[in-house]
């Protein structure tokens, strides 16, 4: 830990930062920046990196320092190497086994900063990949001059340790997705040889295994069985270990993989002088917030279903298949066998396949009980009130009712004034419902049939794997009659109404040759969009497709052999790709507020501009994903920072079903056993999953910012401000453009500045969301 500070650092220290409880204070002496001495003692002399602090204060120790650059905004505290090859090193992780290495991050800054080291460090503990691109300032983590570098136990005792330094290569920003064979340019490592001395180096390899040895010169972060699959920053498996949890070297068996204790620094050489913070006008700054996303830690649900009424466990067949709000009721459908209320069985009804919960609370509504034969694969709620189920089922109660019913989502009784008949008449082949889509009063059907009637047409017309009836009365439309030959999965309508996008399993629509995607006119003759590229698949022999949705002038599709695309809808030209790694085909695909959302059953990495499978080739970033991912829709890239981290999957089937409700909760259904609320404690979920939306409101701001010189400093005071959560807020101080302390309480009192001093504050949340900053306050000596 760090020594005592100098007296010319006390004398030269900004604040003297305290916790901040009720009215407790905080003193400073803020001066104009220029004058700042940058050494990392206080959040007002917060530098830009440990590697400025040892060049301002060269005998600065290691230990704790204020770090801030633009992009971080607010000075925080972040352990530094002050020794190490000239010093200058940031710690941004270590641990010895079990690193999830995702981009959120592991454990809290401040656990790093209280134990950088020793038997209590071997829990891993990282930053979050954002926390790590803004000590970058927004820099490329492969532009670092020394790359990355770790310091690995080298003995059980941990007496001795390892040097390993790589350069990453063609990275434009940080990712934990180290085990997912990022490119290394090059790399080296010291004590190599068994008596610990000696070197290793090369060229060309990549973050999941590399060295030249498989004993102390290898690095290797993949998982497998012999380390019951935790992951770490492994030796070779010839290298040797303990399983005593007092062992800084962890190895399961002989044939296992050696561990280190392993701690992970950067070196940025960011200098305050060289970076920029934005210049405040007087009127103050603007209020910024989070994007509006779904959180990735899950509600806790009271009841849940559970169990397998086909009796057949398969992908296909998974307990939630279907999602749909009627009212205040989220329809639930599927292939599940009842509903409970915990892991245990709590409260079991026997409720197959269909059942109504409460969107506001998760209740189950035991007044819902419709009985089908059959499994529930889409749903979607009519213009009427009342809800269409399409699935395998041939019966519901106890009336026929091949692949598809309208039923009241209170009662659960058939709506026998809507009815649809699907026929499929080629005896081979099974009949199903798996797309519904209303668009244009119209609602469409896909799956697997080759006749339809309904409504006031009693008569059954041709109109094969996919047709349109009224949505007022179930009557088909007899001039929108396409032949598919092969079945639908999915069914999306365009915004302007004019198009429809459909993909399955099919070769040809109206004998032309489309492949697994196709876009349709919504006119009479059900003709294809003609001038549109033909659409691109990761397989020759695997282009099967499974979810389609339209955001603005972007379709994205998913399917097979783990493909996530994106086209321009104007020319179907391919914007944006990206391939899942390993059981990683997509499901399903929904969007809001300019994200898409997509599920798959994938739970391990996303390789972003991948085209190809099984080899990804081409790719800019890899990342984690886990069961569901999401999007920008309008540029198709991947935002990490959605990560349903801790998710777990009974068959590891992911999810087959997404819908927000009213509240903006995102439902996912699937066979998801439990995941981690906010408190990142387990909880059951019961084969749904409900992801609230995060806060992206701004808090309230402070205002009447005034100042007085009293007998022992300066004071400024403001009016509390609120936040609409509940919670308390904190307030950011701005002296002269950058933040330069963080507070609990609406006062502060100051050394007064020696030169005249802008001051403004502003308000800000718990989840990172800020308000606008007061106007300019200005203090003249």
């Amino acid at each position: 830990m760090r020594t005592a500070l100098s007296g010319r650092q006390r004398t030269l220290a900004g604040l003297l930062v305290t916790a901040m409880l009720g009215a407790a204070l905080t003193v400073t002496a803020p001066i104009a920046n220029a004058a700042v001495v940058r050494d990392g003692s206080s959040s007002a002399a917060a530098a830009a990196s440990c590697y400025e602090i040892k060049q301002v204060a060269p005998t600065s120790p290691d230990g704790v320092y204020w770090l801030q650059t633009p992009t971080l905004v607010a000075p925080a505290q972040f352990y530094c190497d002050q020794t190490t090859d000239g010093g200058g090193w940031v710690l941004v992780g270590r641990g010895r086994d079990n690193w999830t290495f995702q981009s959120d991050g592991q454990g809290t800054p401040a656990e790093i900063n209280a134990t950088p080291s020793g038997t209590d460090a071997f829990t891993p503990v990282t930053l979050p990949a954002k926390t790590i691109d803004a000590l970058l300032d927004g820099g490329r983590p492969d532009a670092l001059t020394e790359g990355v570098r770790l310091k690995r136990a080298r003995n059980v005792d941990g007496t001795t340790s390892q040097e390993v330094r790589f350069r990453l290569s063609n990275r434009s920003r940080w990712t934990w997705a180290i085990n997912a064979a990022l490119p290394i340019t090059n790399w080296s490592m010291t004590a190599t040889g068994n008596s610990g001395t000696g070197t290793a180096s090369g060229n060309s390899a990549s973050t999941g295994n590399w060295g030249s040895d498989q004993t102390w010169a290898r690095v290797s972060t993949t998982t497998n069985s012999n380390e019951n699959y935790r992951a770490g920053w492994a030796y070779g498996s010839s290298a040797t270990g303990s399983t005593s949890d007092t062992s800084y070297i962890w190895k399961n068996s002989s044939s296992a993989r050696a561990m280190p204790f392993t701690q992970v620094y950067l070196r940025p050489r960011l200098l305050s002088s060289a970076v920029s913070y934005p210049a405040i006008t007087d009127s103050g700054t603007e209020a910024s917030t989070q994007r509006a996303m779904a959180d990735s830690r899950t509600l806790a649900n009271p009841w849940g279903v559970g169990g397998l009424a086909s009796g057949v466990d398969s992908v296909d067949t998974t307990e939630v298949k279907a999602l749909a709000q009627v009212g205040n009721r989220m329809i639930v459908g599927g292939n599940f066998a009842y509903v409970q209320q915990d892991a245990d069985g709590t409260g079991r009804v026997e409720q197959a396949r269909l059942a109504a919960f409460d969107v506001d609370t998760g209740e189950w509504l035991d007044d819902f009980r419709p009985t089908l034969d059959g499994q529930v694969e889409r749903l979607i709620a009519l213009p009427n009130g009342n809800v269409v189920a399409g699935g395998n089922f041939s019966t519901v109660n106890g009336q026929a009712a091949p692949g598809i019913v309208a039923l009241n989502p209170t009662t659960g009784a058939t709506d026998t004034s809507w009815q649809v008949n699907l026929e499929q008449r080629q005896s081979s082949q099974p009949l199903y419902v798996r797309g519904l889509e209303i668009s244009g009063g119209y609602l469409y059907i896909g799956g697997n049939f080759t006749h339809v009637s309904g409504g006031t047409r009693p008569t059954a017309v041709y109109s094969r794997s996919l047709t349109r009836v009224s949505a007022s009365n179930g009557t088909p439309d007899e001039n929108w009659r396409p032949e598919v030959l092969g079945n639908i999965n999915a069914i999306e309508g365009s915004a302007n109404g004019e198009r429809v996008y459909v993909v399955g399993r099919f070769e040809t629509i109206n004998q032309t040759a489309t492949g697994y995607f196709a876009v349709l006119s919504t006119a009479d003759g059900a003709a294809l969009v003609p001038g549109l590229a033909a659409p691109q698949f990761s397989n020759a022999s695997s282009r099967y497709q499974q979810g389609v949705v339209e955001v603005g002038d972007k379709v994205y599709e998913g399917g097979a052999e783990h493909m996530m695309f994106g086209y321009d809808t104007a020319t179907l030209n391919l914007a944006s790709s990206a391939i899942a790694h390993n059981k990683g085909d997509f499901q399903v695909l929904t969007a809001k507020d300019g994200i898409v959302y997509a599920s798959c059953h994938c739970s391990q990495w996303l390789y972003s501009g991948a085209k190809n499978w099984p080899s990804p080739t081409g790719w800019n970033q890899a990342d984690n994903i886990e069961y569901i991912g999401a999007w920008d829709a309008a540029t198709g890239t991947y935002l990490p920072e959605f990560l349903p981290a801790g998710v777990a999957s009974r068959g590891k089937f992911g999810a087959w079903a997404l819908e927000f409700d009213s509240n903006g909760v995102l439902w996912a259904g699937g066979d998801f056993v439990s995941g981690r609320n906010t408190n990142g404690t387990r909880v059951w979920t019961g084969a749904f999953m409900r992801f609230a939306p995060i806060d992206s409101t701004a808090p309230g701001a402070p205002a009447d910012f005034t100042s007085r010189v009293v007998t022992n400093g300066l004071r400024l005071t403001w009016s509390p401000a609120t936040d609409s959560s509940g919670r308390a807020v904190r307030y950011e101080l701005i002296a002269d453009d950058r933040v330069i302390t963080t507070l609990n309480a609406a006062t502060v009192l100051l050394d007064p500045p020696t030169e005249t001093t802008r001051y403004f504050v502003r308000t800000i949340d718990r989840a990172g969301n800020r308000s606008a900053s007061t106007p300019v306050l200005t203090y003249t000596p």
